[in-house]
């Protein structure tokens, strides 16, 4: 008991830091998924109240949804791959909650020590650099930010458009009073309870709240969670990006410290603005100058540390829920494709098959790319460390250089279920595999 009663109390523990920077990044998109549990004050109470909801009535409408599988899979396929798409959504959505939910302290020290702090290189003045980068990183991360809004809209659609496409166009080829059908609310389902003809409006006006409800939790938890993982591997990829830069320039940084310091003090400023720089020869050649280089060089090992324990956390975060999304994104879009083959009987069902099949392809698209640049910056980072003259160094700094270089070949790279990398490769795996799963199904 006390075990438990100590792990309850340390999850419950707040950070006001990671809170306030949940606040500014998020707009409030976590507090309304559920995503992120913010147990501090007043909001415990909202958050235990929507975490009930939402994984109660989720658990609801998967258990409506197989029982209405078994009997539509006979009559209306369309209809069937259609309702095989939102369980799994649905079900991705809950793994996604409970997994961030239990790593809610992970999450927390990403957001205290990563995303609301940089490294401070003592006695040198980077703030122009780390401006221009958390530039450059927004003015991507706007492009990839249309991915919400997409998944709302396509929700959207869902839940009130296609049923009214299919009602006026389509033809369900089955007798909905026959099957126990329930076909009033948006998507039509099998109830396990009988819904008399005299409080049919009453059920259709529950039963409709229910569906709108789990709606809204399924676009706003997969939605926050995308800006979730694009801020984090975002915050991330600025780090390295901030270690690359320092590196590039360690021969200024050393022979300023070295003009300004005698030999590794608090510059503040290059050589190339000192009025004495430095030439490159000279450099090497003046013992002050390498002891100015070796403790620059110290200082970006220590940096290195600080992203290799990041890139831990990134990892004890994500891993889960990249192994699971790809899995699930897989079935998504072969049950889509499907869909869309054979839903000329429902457009409105077909259309949003199709929807959901091309944001499902963004979303993961995405975070292969994502991926992919994790792997890529290491390069970099591998690259920048070699491309330094450490040949003309002394024997400390060579040693210094030859940790570096030992540590950045180890594989820095998001993988899924610890299995799984993720890559571009791993995104065409995840096309071909979907595609492959449709034509086997085509061909029974």
């Amino acid at each position: 008991m006390d075990g438990i009663s100590k792990k309850i109390f340390e999850f419950c523990k707040s950070d006001e830091v990671a809170d306030s920077i949940v606040k500014r990044d998020y707009f409030y998109t976590t507090y309304i998924s559920g995503v992120y549990a913010n147990i501090s004050g007043r909001y415990k109470y909202f958050w235990l109240l929507q975490f009930t909801l939402n994984t109660s009535i989720s658990v609801f409408h998967m258990s409506a949804i197989l029982r209405t599988l078994l009997i539509l899979i006979k009559v209306n396929f369309t209809l069937a791959t259609y309702l095989l798409q939102i369980f799994l959504l649905i079900q991705f959505a809950l793994v996604v909650l409970i997994t961030l939910t239990l790593k809610r302290h992970t999450f927390m020290r990403l957001c205290r020590e990563m995303i609301g702090e940089f490294y401070a290189y003592l006695g040198e003045d980077h703030a122009e650099i780390l401006e221009r980068l958390k530039e450059d990183s927004w003015r991507e991360k706007k492009r990839l930010l249309a991915i919400p809004p997409a998944l709302g809209f396509i929700g959207a659609f869902c839940l009130f458009l296609a049923p009214i496409l299919d009602s006026s166009y389509g033809e369900p080829g089955f007798n909905a009073t026959q099957l126990r059908v329930f076909t009033d609310t948006p998507i039509p389902l099998v109830y396990p309870f009988e819904i008399p003809e005299a409080e049919r409006k009453f059920y259709f006006y529950l039963l409709t709240g229910l569906q709108l409800l789990t709606a809204v939790f399924i676009v706003s938890l997969i939605g926050s969670a995308v800006v979730l993982f694009m801020n984090v591997i975002f915050g991330y990829t600025i780090h390295v990006q901030y270690l690359i830069s320092t590196l590039d320039r360690i021969q200024a940084r050393a022979a300023a410290a070295s003009y300004l310091g005698g030999g590794g003090g608090g510059g503040q400023r290059d050589s190339s603005s000192s009025g004495q720089p430095f030439g490159k020869e000279q450099l090497y050649r003046d013992p002050a100058s390498l002891r100015s280089l070796e403790s620059c060089l110290k200082r970006n090992l220590r940096h290195h540390q600080k992203i290799i324990s990041y890139f831990r956390m990134v990892q004890n975060l994500f891993g889960f829920v990249i192994g699971y999304s790809y899995s699930t994104g897989t079935l998504v879009i072969a049950m889509s494709l499907l869909s869309v083959k054979t839903g000329t009987s429902l457009p409105g069902t077909a259309l949003s098959c199709l929807m959901t099949c091309a944001l499902e392809v963004c979303i993961m698209a995405m975070v292969s790319v994502l991926g992919q640049r994790i792997i890529d910056l290491n390069e970099d980072l591998r690259n920048a460390v070699y491309n330094m003259k450490w040949y003309l160094s002394s024997k400390q700094v060579k040693s210094h250089v030859s940790l570096f270089l030992e540590m950045s070949l180890r594989p820095v790279e998001l993988k899924g279920f610890g299995l799984v990398t993720c890559n571009l490769d791993t995104f065409s795996n995840v096309m071909n595999t979907a595609y492959s799963y449709y034509n086997l199904i085509m061909a029974f």
